[in-house]
């Protein structure tokens, strides 16, 4: 889709703005204002509204904000002065107000187009039974917890709770959203009881609903939450890699990196998965070289492959991890998420002293992000700071999603308590690694390991068999790097047998 206004164009696909057919350089946060400006050209927008619309509503100064507004002038060939399309409304925010050609003017937004904006969400305010007002405030609450820990989720904006309430008060306004949450609170004699529906706007359909029901007490509100958010965090990521993956049109760079970031829950931690993860990643920067996110879970996928035996080892995968993880704090060292994906890539490849420190900030940046948890967990293994390694694995799994990733995060917590000397626990946590994702060979060949440290060759093997049913060409160098050496060994011994 490309939007027209006088000798411009916005080519919406490609991200390119241009003028008389020529393009005109814009770095990504420029071209994203300038989109949301048009798109609400029918109204004023604060600062906030633009933090919350470009910037995903992180933190960022008012210089940072003036400084791209100044830049989208520039790109126009405006000015503070002139104001021809950018029109600085005082006390109150800016305004686009050139006349522009908009194609699909009045109509549901396209495929292509839902997929330059990228993804977003409002959480509407829970429904309480009229006799009842008590629950008010727990349901607000619920709404604040879900609201600032869906944050975490990369290339999902979040309404604030401000214009989800007015949307609930006039429900004729449709939200600029791709989803809704919904939902209601009630008493089940002594539990706590509460309805949750994940919604399309578009079509009105209903993509995702669950129920819930905790005990009443001290604690409910944190019980709910631990029980409503890995389900519901699951269906938006799940929703978000669907329909961006059904885009008609060119792909943009938003939709291949929501790709990208949904092959390993869509199709398990196999070589395969991890080969298109990469592909798409690199297509992707072709396109956009100064795409932050990409290039940390490029850095991801080369160095947790590599680290996992995925990949095979070698000093040009180990530089190019570190060169791509470092080039990713470089454009957003700032930023939780990226933070946390490239200094997990770093400590995969051999350098926790310099991912601990990143680890801890991203997590200061943002206590929810689990991702930074769990690879702080994994970066601590490394420095044989073993407690510390469970305690942040387990914050890291407890408020994490329930998705493919959290079986790597149950397996490293086993090879934690491996480590500890703790075979039972390792046991346990292997077994529910399995549960958590059955085309995952990864937690299948730890709990071999946890089974042959209880001394369970029956169990070791009926591991690995399964482990092998999952991927057959399972390295020696893959047991090796998960089990340790003297376990790995017995391993290796009953792979052969199997494999004979």
């Amino acid at each position: 889709m490309t939007i027209r206004f006088d000798e411009f164009e916005v080519a919406l696909d490609t991200r390119e703005l241009r003028q008389n057919a020529t393009p005109v350089a814009t770095e990504p946060k420029v071209f994203d204002l300038l989109v949301y400006l048009i798109d609400n050209a029918h109204r004023v927008v604060s600062r906030d509204d633009m933090i919350e619309g470009v910037w995903d509503g992180r933190i960022v100064s008012d210089a940072t904000v003036s400084s791209c507004v100044k830049a989208v002038r520039k790109a126009l060939g405006d000015s503070g002065r002139a104001q021809r399309y950018v029109r600085t409304i005082h006390g109150r925010g800016f305004r686009f107000v050139g006349s522009f050609e908009a194609p699909t003017q009045g109509a549901a937004p396209s495929a292509e187009r839902r997929a330059s904006k990228g993804s977003s969400l409002a959480i509407l305010p829970f429904d309480v039974p009229q006799d009842d007002t008590a629950l008010a405030g727990p349901a607000s609450d619920l709404a604040d917890d879900l609201l600032t820990t869906l944050n975490r989720i990369p290339l999902l904006s979040l309404a604030s709770r401000r214009s989800a309430r007015a949307f609930a008060a006039n429900p004729d306004t449709r939200p600029d959203v791709t989803y809704l949450v919904e939902g209601s609170l009630s008493r089940r004699g002594e539990n706590l009881h509460a309805r949750l529906q994940l919604i399309r706007t578009e079509s009105g359909f209903s993509c995702w609903a669950q129920r819930f029901e905790v005990p009443s007490g001290e604690d409910t509100g944190k019980a709910l939450l631990t029980a409503i958010l890995p389900r519901l965090e699951t269906a938006i990521v799940q929703s978000m890699v669907a329909d961006n993956s059904q885009s008609e049109g060119p792909e943009s760079t938003r939709a291949q990196l929501i790709r990208a970031m949904g092959v390993l829950s869509l199709k398990g931690w196999n070589r395969a998965a991890f080969a298109e993860a990469e592909q798409v990643l690199r297509d992707l920067l072709q396109r956009d070289p100064d795409q932050p996110i990409a290039r940390a879970y490029l850095a991801l996928i080369l160095g947790i492959g590599s680290r996992i035996g995925i990949f095979a080892a070698s000093a040009t995968l180990v530089a190019e991890t570190i060169a791509e993880a470092e080039r990713a704090l470089d454009l957003a060292g700032a930023d939780s998420t990226v933070l946390g994906i490239a200094a997990c890539a770093l400590a995969d490849v051999g350098h926790p002293e310099r991912a601990i420190p990143l680890l801890r900030k991203a997590i200061g940046l943002n206590p929810n992000n689990a991702q930074a948890w769990v690879a702080l967990g994994a970066a601590l293994l490394l420095t044989t700071d073993l407690d510390g390694a469970v305690e942040a694995l387990e914050h890291g799994i407890e408020i994490s999603a329930m998705n493919a990733e959290i079986a790597i995060w149950w397996s490293f917590l086993a090879v934690a308590e491996l480590m500890r000397g703790n075979a039972d626990k390792a046991h346990a946590h292997g077994l529910t690694g399995c549960q958590a994702d059955d085309r995952n060979h990864i937690p299948r060949l730890v709990l071999a390991a946890a089974c042959q440290a209880r001394g369970d060759r029956i169990g070791a093997e009926r591991a690995l068999r399964d482990a092998l049913r999952i991927t057959p060409d399972v390295t020696d160098r893959e047991v090796l790097l998960l089990t340790g050496r003297d376990l790995g060994a017995a391993l290796l011994d009953q792979m052969a047998v199997l494999r004979a």
